[in-house]
């Protein structure tokens, strides 16, 4: 079957009108189509072992340990989230600077919403994630925890 079968011509001006028509309403939306939002750059998470020490820009990050760890453990229904507090010992150039405890709930890096440490007006520490999470009736042994920063 062909168009002229049908009684429509490609080429008579009233329809030649429309298609024209149609293809400037085309264009003008979707120029404005286009994507303008913009895009952050990635977070990039660092891993730190429990007493390892990672050095950035001369300053020095060493997860010395796990003061508590309340999370409540997967598989439980609990009345709280509980949280999580890491030690961190920072120092600059070789020298301690500071200790800082850092609380890690659930929720952290979800609401963006890190804790942040600065350092300096170079470097901040912002603390992500503790993992493995607590699993009912799993004892995580203390060489197995992972602190996991974010170092701007």
């Amino acid at each position: 079957m062909f168009w002229h079968d049908l009684g429509i011509s490609l080429f008579k001006p009233h329809f030649m009108k429309q298609i024209f028509f149609l293809l400037i309403v085309l264009g003008v939306v979707s120029g404005y189509a286009q994507d303008s939002t913009k895009v952050d750059a990635p977070v990039i998470v660092t891993k730190l072992f429990l007493g390892g020490q990672l050095e950035h820009k001369g300053i020095s990050v060493k997860f010395v340990d796990v003061i508590n760890d309340s999370r409540c453990p997967k598989n439980v229904n609990c009345v709280r989230a509980g949280e999580a507090k890491v030690l961190i010992a920072i120092y600059k150039d070789g020298k301690f600077v500071e200790e800082s405890t850092i609380d890690i709930t659930p929720t952290t890096h979800l609401l963006d919403k890190l804790p942040l440490i600065s350092v300096n007006n170079q470097t901040t520490i912002k603390g992500f994630n503790l993992i493995p999470y607590p699993e009912f009736g799993k004892k995580i042994e203390r060489e197995d925890y992972i602190f996991q920063m974010v170092i701007e």
